[in-house]
């Protein structure tokens, strides 16, 4: 009987070593070592909101501010810095007011000459280099219960052919194209428990060099979507909590955070190729925990990915490739 247990306990040993050659663990970036970027701002002016990468290789951003009667940042980063310059404003474009507001999406076209962003109750309007708005339809509906809760997303995303989306009404993709000043309503919806489809908004997206989109809920499931054929697939929800923070891609992983707002965020990596998860964990830098939600994401052209947190001590960090 010894002998027997002995057998199964060495088979037992055997087969979790080749599991773990088999699936070994990631060497792809997972936000366990970030770095810090200095930041000019005092306490209160540092909670950054939009991260944006220009054609120059600049990284240029807004922090928005915490303390009445204090107004935003914009401030920039060059390639290889460790530190923040503010600046008067951003290059090319007037900034409106609304850019400094925590509770709307804002993004640029790619020639950073047209403004894109969803009012506090879901309308989505434009902002030429000029600053001139042109409002174009209703996106949001509202939950139920809550006449005056809209499901705003806190994202867009473009495809390659100029248009934008973003997710509306009971979680339906919703698309914009410049070229024909048309919007509509897709026939796809964002992943969700039954029932609340009207909390299904579109927390974050990335997109790939070969123009498909992985993108993460309100509810913190993550879908892979492709606009060309207009098929979307639920990958499935990889942290307990809510909300997805992050997303961006690292080689063969789509790295992400997620977590509720309250909390501390978590890291998660997705295989592209086999689809499955990775749990991590808390996010660091250095040997410091990092509390803050994620306001902004961005990757540079070299790979590095960048994070700004948000709240009194919000800050900018770089994960190294």
């Amino acid at each position: 009987m010894k002998i027997v247990r002995s057998a199964l306990l060495i088979l037992c040993m055997f087969l979790f070593t080749c599991l773990i050659v088999i699936y070994p663990a990631s060497q792809q970036q997972s936000f366990t070592n970030l770095k810090v970027v200095q930041m000019p701002f005092k306490p209160g002016e540092r909670s950054i909101i939009r991260l944006y990468l220009y054609s120059d290789g600049n990284i240029y951003g807004i922090s928005a501010s915490t303390v009445p009667g204090s107004a935003g940042k914009v401030f920039r980063v060059k390639p290889g810095s460790d530190r923040v310059e503010e600046v008067s404003t951003l290059p090319g474009i007037w900034v409106p007011d609304v850019f400094f507001d925590s509770g709307v999406p804002a993004v640029f076209d790619a020639t950073f000459t047209t403004l894109y962003t969803l009012t506090r109750n879901g309308k989505l309007v434009s902002y030429d280099s000029k600053g001139v708005k042109k409002e174009i339809g209703q996106v949001s509906g509202t939950r139920p219960y809550e006449p005056d809760g809209y499901q705003v997303s806190r994202t867009f995303f473009f495809d390659s052919a100029g248009n934008l989306y973003t997710a509306g009404k009971s979680g339906y993709l919703y698309r914009y194209a410049p070229s024909s000043s048309k919007l509509e309503q897709l026939d796809v919806r964002l992943p969700s428990v039954r029932g609340r489809e009207a909390w299904a908004t579109l927390d974050a997206a990335v997109v790939t060099e070969n123009g498909i989109v992985y993108g993460g809920t309100y509810d913190g499931y993550i879908f892979v979507f492709n606009p060309l054929s207009g098929e979307l697939l639920n990958l499935g929800k990889p942290l307990r909590q809510q909300r997805i923070q992050a997303l961006a891609v690292s080689g063969e992983y789509l790295a992400g955070i997620g977590g509720d707002e309250n909390g501390f965020p978590r890291s998660f990596l997705l295989n592209l190729r086999t689809r499955g998860f990775e749990i991590g964990g808390t996010i660091k830098a250095g040997t410091k925990l990092v509390s803050e939600s994620i306001g902004a994401c961005i990757q540079d052209k070299n790979g590095n990915i960048y994070l700004g947190t948000t709240g009194r001590l919000g800050n900018l960090f770089v994960q190294e490739k």
